[in-house]
């Protein structure tokens, strides 16, 4: 169990703070373990983009194997295209693997009578399930 005391956090910069936190909380939670492959949903919003960075830094110490993925889904007048490059060169940056898929989730949502947040959400969560399974990835984040 990885845990610091506030007295030493206090003495660490900010990064450093933060990402000894999430290793406290992700030991105390046992969330991952050494040598976990981890795919990581990403939309290029800064939550999945904070947690790629966080997971990113942390990857050397628990031996991880990280994978993202991206779904356009052709919203936003051209907008999500634009977030999907971002995220392309973002994680090859960090020399993260990606897998991304494109779905006209209105149309599939109307076709499916699904809000556009359930369906969007069962898209992803099927191309996920897939992608881990095929590739043995063990966590879905």
């Amino acid at each position: 169990m990885i845990i610091m005391s506030s007295k030493n956090l206090n003495n660490l910069n900010v990064k450093d703070r933060t990402v000894k936190n999430v290793l406290n909380t992700i030991s105390d939670c046992k969330m991952l373990s050494r040598g976990d492959s981890v795919l990581i949903s990403i939309s290029g919003g800064p939550d999945s983009v904070f947690l790629t960075i966080v997971l990113d830094l942390i990857r050397d110490d628990f031996k991880l194997k990280l994978y993202c993925f991206h779904l356009d889904h052709k919203t936003r007048k051209g907008q999500s295209k634009k977030d999907a490059e971002f995220v392309e060169k973002f994680c090859k940056k960090l020399g993260i693997m990606l897998f991304k898929e494109e779905v006209d989730v209105k149309k599939w949502c109307a076709a499916n009578k699904l809000s556009f947040q359930e369906g969007a959400r069962k898209i992803r969560r099927s191309f996920l399930e897939n992608i881990a399974s095929a590739n043995k990835i063990k966590k879905i984040k």
